[in-house]
């Protein structure tokens, strides 16, 4: 049994009592079993800089609701500063805890909103360095690694910045109490000439980015692009992008004005009117036209015991072989350039880092949106 089977294996062994069934939609649901502890960080802002933050959040609820996923919060990146002009990078504005409350609500769930940390890595553990009593965010995710009544799985899909200041206080809770951490940032190959650029949620904090890396427990590594010269899907890219109106034709309406008020950029502080009035059929047919880039579903269905076959179906990943999947992680020894650039070959040896691998590239672009859209049906 290879390093990796026997990660899955040991995160597999933290649920009991699974019954799998499948729905109208074709999804498998998991019935009396103990669902993944999760803590999930993102740059999920209102107005949002890339609206695939609450994509991604909604579909995590959408595994709550599967029984899939017990979501224990979820981090939002501390607000972007302003450039010398003063202008937001990609009008960026506040953590979004309205789209928390918003889903919380469409789900009757209670789910905690954390707000991050502006101070960067480096600087927080610099000579004048801060106490953990200054870092929200960071006690926030060690608190609740402490509560947890089993290892808890993280997400990050922005900065950084928080899991690494938490992890950097205490490398021993992490150890004991992560059951693996799916970081979605890089380009799998950022050491090719050309790809000097940083990508966006590396960028946001290079140094919190590399410490990830060192934290004590498995690394579910999702690079963003294989190359960042190419704005497309590849082998190792977790990359997609679908139609929004094949999505937001297929909610509930309520679904359709969670999406629809942070599309359009509302200024309309009634975050809970604006989820149970009418839908507004003029913004939903422009928002339908327009497409959206995607990065995490995969890395969500993984770690909720979830895959997708080359047919498309949604099964329960410890059941089927990886060679039938659309993606898997495979064992890989990461190495560091003085660049700052990380470099990665295959191993067979026990280690603690996985990579995302696509199985079949072209499947993967056509069907990851049917599997987006069946999971938000679930809400």
């Amino acid at each position: 049994m290879n390093a990796q089977r026997l990660v899955f294996v040991a995160l597999a062994s933290l649920i009991s009592g699974v019954s799998d069934a499948m729905d109208e939609h074709g999804v498998t649901e998991r019935t009396q079993t103990m669902p993944v502890q999760l803590i999930h960080t993102a740059d999920l802002y209102h107005p949002p800089c890339d609206p695939d933050d609450h994509w991604d959040v909604a579909s995590l609820y959408a595994l709550v609701k599967m029984g899939r996923v017990e979501l224990l919060g979820v981090v939002i990146d501390h607000p972007l500063p302003p450039d010398e002009n003063g202008i937001v990078p990609m009008g960026a504005g506040e953590p979004a805890v309205q789209a928390i409350a918003q889903l919380n609500y469409i789900t009757g769930s209670a789910v905690v909103p954390a707000v991050g940390t502006g101070i960067p890595f480096q600087q927080a553990f610099s000579g004048n360095g801060k106490c953990l009593a200054d870092f929200r965010a960071a006690r926030f995710i060690l608190e609740t690694l402490r509560r947890a009544s089993q290892p808890v799985v993280i997400s990050i899909a922005g900065s950084c910045r928080d899991v690494a200041i938490a992890s950097k206080f205490d490398p021993g809770l992490f150890q004991e109490k992560c059951a693996g951490i799916y970081l979605n940032a890089g380009a799998a190959f950022s050491s090719l000439p050309g790809n000097h650029d940083k990508e966006w949620n590396v960028a946001l904090d290079p140094a919190a980015y590399r410490q990830i890396f060192e934290i004590p427990c498995p690394i579910y590594w999702m690079p963003c692009f294989d190359d960042l010269a190419r704005f497309e899907s590849h082998a190792h890219g977790s990359y997609w992008r679908f139609r929004q109106g094949d999505v937001l034709d297929h909610l509930s309406p309520a679904v359709q004005n969670y999406f629809l008020y942070a599309l359009s950029r509302s200024t309309d502080q009634r975050w809970l009117s604006q989820i149970l009035g009418g839908v507004n059929s003029v913004a939903l047919e422009i928002q339908s036209k327009s497409y959206r880039n995607m990065w995490c579903t995969a890395g969500f269905l993984h770690l909720a015991g979830l895959t997708v076959t080359r047919a498309g179906d949604l099964v329960p990943r410890f059941d089927i072989p990886e060679s039938e999947t659309l993606f898997h992680f495979r064992p890989v020894r990461i190495s560091w350039e003085n660049s700052g650039a990380n470099r990665w070959e295959p191993t067979d040896q026990p280690g603690r880092h996985f990579l995302f691998e696509v199985n079949d590239v072209e499947k993967y672009k056509s069907t990851m949106p049917t599997i987006l859209r069946k999971l938000l049906e679930k809400l």
